[in-house]
């Protein structure tokens, strides 16, 4: 009994430090030494980067359910299996260890997954991966489920929160308020998008200039993009029949 506690009481600890590294040193030097060099490994830099830089941390890729989807939920979810199944046989000898690693695997998922369909959470829960992501150095914050790694490794940048933070967040604020000013067919677009959401009993005035009218004249196309902006196109009346 004493040796099983002896096990649990010390490896626990160890595991959850090993995995933390382990974090820490994949995270940089094969998913980004490698993935900017090698093809095998550039859908996390190329992909994944690229989805949470342009959509303010969200990347669709998340909402993947299979281990055998080619895209960055796909790889990844596979690869942490793939590591819990080769430190198995290890269970025997050392179960504290192995059973916190396989623990931090999880969590590793859950939060990851989590955290980039929902960048609010991420925010408030995984900050460091957030500034990973959206911070000017995106070569800091190597770890994703806690940041102990790059406190010891002195590679914590804190960039949620700063006083840069929010200067990039009205400048984004700036540009959508410039482009609704100069783009009739956006603020059409809204405009309705508002009225739909009106509930039973409800109401609101919403003015419409002569530009607006115009623009809603053909009827328009709106896609809301992952970021929240509008892709809006104007269309002609024999657009509109093949919409219909």
């Amino acid at each position: 009994m004493l040796y099983w506690t002896l096990h649990l009481v010390i490896g626990i600890p160890i595991g959850l430090f090993i995995h933390n590294a382990g974090e820490w040193v994949t995270h940089k030097y094969l998913l980004h030494g490698l993935g900017k060099k090698k093809k095998f490994w550039t859908s996390h830099w190329h992909d994944h980067h690229s989805h949470a830089r342009k959509n303010d941390f969200y990347d669709s890729d998340y909402q993947g359910t299979r281990l055998t989807d080619l895209n960055q939920y796909g790889w990844e979810a596979l690869s942490l299996v793939i590591v819990g199944l080769v430190i198995s046989p290890l269970a025997f000898w050392i179960p504290g260890v192995v059973g916190a690693i396989w623990y931090s695997l999880g969590y590793y998922w859950y939060v990851h997954k989590r955290g980039h369909l929902d960048p609010e959470w991420a925010k408030k829960n995984l900050p460091w991966h957030y500034d990973h992501h959206m911070g000017k150095n995106q070569d800091a914050n190597w770890c994703v489920s806690r940041p102990w790694f790059d406190h010891l490794m002195g590679t914590r940048e804190v960039y949620y929160g700063t006083e840069q933070y929010e200067l990039d967040q009205q400048r984004k604020m700036g540009k959508v308020t410039e482009a609704l000013a100069n783009d009739p067919q956006q603020q059409a677009a809204l405009a309705i998008m508002e009225l739909s959401h009106l509930e039973p009993g409800e109401s609101s005035s919403i003015p419409f200039t002569p530009d607006m009218w115009n623009a809603l004249s053909g009827g328009l196309f709106v896609n809301v993009q992952e970021d929240g902006s509008l892709d809006v196109q104007s269309l002609g009346r024999n657009e509109q029949g093949k919409k219909k």
